[in-house]
């Protein structure tokens, strides 16, 4: 995976926005709230080695002192954190990580992990 630096997300945007607008989320975010996040560099694009997905991440400092690589958004035409795990793992150790979280609300994940364990279920009311 290779990433996209702020100064170079206008030539790969097309792209990028067409496979944010397939990403089923609860959340309330915007094509144009992640573009903001990656132009101000507080969230970081890595594209796939064959352009095909991406993944949209922050780094974030834990309660207890680690780092932990979040994913806030994965994308691809199969399951970019199944195909892509080693490389993410691989990433997330290379920014002095010691976990990674996501959050889904697929079913599917409670399956098959990859090591991941669920920690907590968020519920939401809408007011």
């Amino acid at each position: 995976m290779r990433r996209v630096m702020p100064s170079e997300l206008h030539s790969c945007w097309a792209w990028i926005r067409k496979g944010l607008e397939k990403v089923p989320h609860a959340d309330d975010w915007l094509p144009e709230d992640v573009y903001a996040a990656l132009r101000n560099d507080t969230a970081m694009l890595f594209v796939t080695d064959t352009d095909d997905g991406f993944v949209v991440i922050n780094i974030i400092n834990g309660y207890d002192g680690g780092k932990q690589m979040h994913v806030w958004i994965a994308y691809n035409e199969g399951s970019i954190l199944y195909e892509e795990s080693d490389k993410l793992d691989a990433l997330a150790r290379g920014f002095g990580c010691n976990s990674m979280t996501f959050f889904t609300n697929r079913k599917g994940w409670a399956k098959n992990r990859l090591g991941y364990e669920e920690v907590h279920t968020l519920y939401r009311k809408n007011l």
